[in-house]
């Protein structure tokens, strides 16, 4: 599968189902836009995915939040 110009958001992406999507997206050549509640573990998702993975700390009940999203 070639994701070059995809680009997807994952919820929950510090840990666990999340991050075990957004490890599977940026192999398969995506970009993600992390999503998750804690800064600190989502830098280090970051750190670890590379370029094609930016950070987004924010918890998606907060619908001012997510609609702020770029």
């Amino acid at each position: 599968m070639q994701l070059q110009s995809a680009v997807s958001i994952v919820t929950g992406a510090s840990s666990g189902i999340g991050l075990a999507v957004a490890r599977g997206l940026v192999k398969a050549g995506g970009k993600v836009a992390l999503v998750a509640r804690t800064a600190s573990k989502l830098d280090e998702v970051v750190a670890e995915l590379g370029e094609n993975a930016a950070a987004f700390p924010l918890d998606v009940g907060d619908m001012a939040g997510l609609t702020a999203l770029p």
